[in-house]
């Protein structure tokens, strides 16, 4: 069966139930049996795979997934971003879900991304952005960052910035083709190109670099824009169970 899709012929949406909790074990379970999972900084070898989430909306979604990859004796890089309208690493639950993460065998990174009204006009100037950043989050997650990927490359031409490391961390974007690695992403929740799975059983003898997105990866099959409302809804709903639980404890009255 074929999974490969262009944007001139979109996936069919029965294509979606591919993008659940069961069907990324699947996934797991066939590249655990056929490759070795590494870490970036390795140079590619045959039969590796450098799997790496960057998590644009959903720390709960990364941690479920983590649980999953810990079962199987294989670990990922997670890229949390510091600006997200999705989620805030500075709360309480979040840090212990990062926190959680990294005790799994898993690896912390930054999903950094730029200030849209500002551009970064050199090396030096990103290296000191990454800096700072990198510390926030090692503060957070109490553990290191050993690596970095761009969220939303586009703005302000960030694929630029190609060098193997900056600011003591690894680039996530130059492990890609021209590095030896075979690259693939779940990117908007449906097959754009290829499907992790065709790429993994295709490149059984070359290093594979695997960028998934844990808000497609939910318990039950749904559109990806369902996926998206599923992570809104949920913090929406934990904030109002905050604020309940808040009155109740302090003995107040809550008007409704």
């Amino acid at each position: 069966m074929s999974f490969t899709y262009t944007e001139e012929h979109p996936p069919d949406p029965e294509a979606r139930f591919e993008f659940t909790e069961d069907g990324f074990a699947r996934i797991l379970d066939f590249a655990a049996a056929r490759f070795s999972f590494v870490r970036f900084g390795d140079a590619p070898q045959p039969g590796s795979v450098l799997w790496r989430h960057d998590i644009d909306m959903s720390v709960h979604r990364a941690a479920a997934l983590a649980r999953i990859e810990q079962a199987r004796g294989v670990t990922a890089t997670y890229f949390f971003r510091l600006h997200s309208e999705y989620y805030n690493v500075f709360e309480w639950p979040t840090r212990d879900l990062i926190q959680d993460i990294a005790s799994r065998g898993h690896v912390v990174g930054l999903h950094f991304e730029a200030d849209p009204r500002q551009a970064i006009p050199d090396e030096d100037s990103l290296e000191e952005k990454l800096e700072a950043e990198r510390a926030i989050l090692e503060e957070v997650a109490e553990g290191p960052v050993e690596a970095f990927s761009f969220h939303n490359p586009q703005t302000h031409d960030l694929l630029r910035f190609r060098r193997d490391k900056y600011a003591k961390m690894a680039n996530a974007y130059a492990y890609l083709g021209e590095a030896g690695y075979v690259y693939v992403s779940d990117s908007n929740g449906y097959w754009r190109f290829r499907s992790v799975p065709d790429v993994l059983a295709e490149n059984l003898t070359k290093s594979v670099h695997v960028l998934t997105h844990p808000e497609w990866w939910t318990p039950d099959a749904m559109p990806p824009r369902a996926r998206m409302q599923r992570c809104v809804q949920g913090r929406a709903v934990a904030t109002e169970v905050g604020y309940d639980a808040l009155l109740t404890h302090e003995g107040r009255i809550n008007v409704r």
